[in-house]
């Protein structure tokens, strides 16, 4: 549980899908041209990845911010689970957690 999951920079901009806020993610890099469309929710829990923070801290930020405790390995799947992938390609998708409570991170 001590790993700290940092994510690498991607840039950020609002859209909306199905009437519903959401973000886009894009790769400044290039690596990939795809664009990923996750929750805002989601969004907070990516932020907490910034290499400062363990999966308990997360997990504790997820409880503050929505009001429920999120599982550790919905935060951040073990590379251990079966996903078709090797252990060293990320999983894209990150659980969608329930509509925010007005928080802020870090946590206090």
């Amino acid at each position: 549980m001590d790993e700290r999951p940092r994510l690498r920079h991607v840039e950020t901009f609002p859209v909306e899908v199905k009437g519903e806020r959401a973000i886009a993610l894009r790769d400044p890099a290039g690596w990939t041209e795809s664009v990923l469309v996750v929750s805002p929710e989601t969004t907070f829990v990516l932020s907490c990845f910034d290499g400062g923070h363990t999966l308990r801290d997360v997990q504790e930020a997820c409880f503050r911010r929505f009001g429920e405790m999120v599982p550790v390995d919905r935060i951040h799947p073990s590379p251990r689970r079966s996903t078709g992938r090797s252990s060293s390609t990320p999983s894209p998708s990150v659980p969608i957690a329930p509509r925010s409570r007005t928080s802020s991170w870090p946590p206090r």
